[in-house]
């Protein structure tokens, strides 16, 4: 089903007829798999609240999953939050991936062969 992006400018009743009412599509009766081959590589997420929760995140790494870590938990323990960063940094150095930040607690590790654009892509409004 394609998706149409309508620009600020364009009427709103291009986008929706007057009378017609609003259309909610739930995204899980979709179904939506990957076709082709088997997927290797996923996006896992992962929350810390301890130190050692890092020690399960090298393991998702290493098997070659992208890993975003959701520090927020720890963020008000700021030297629990330095180490963890710290180590989170190390992994990325030792599996060959890379490591950012995505926000004030957000962090994402890549696996093996993967680097991480530093420069943020800005759009602007539609």
């Amino acid at each position: 089903m394609p998706v149409l992006i309508k620009r600020k400018n364009q009427a709103k009743n291009e986008i929706r007829r007057p009378g017609e009412p609003r259309r909610f599509i739930d995204l899980n009766d979709l179904h939506l798999s990957p076709e082709g081959p088997e997927v290797n590589t996923t996006v896992k997420v992962a929350e810390v609240y301890r130190y050692e929760d890092v020690f399960m995140i090298r393991e998702f790494v290493h098997d070659g999953n992208f890993v975003i870590v959701d520090c927020s938990k720890i963020l008000r323990e700021e030297s629990l939050f330095r180490n963890v960063v710290e180590e989170l940094r190390h992994l990325g150095k030792e599996s060959g991936g890379d490591i950012a930040r995505l926000g004030e607690s957000l962090v994402i590790v890549t696996p093996k062969g993967v680097a991480i654009d530093k420069q943020k892509v800005r759009g602007s409004l539609i």
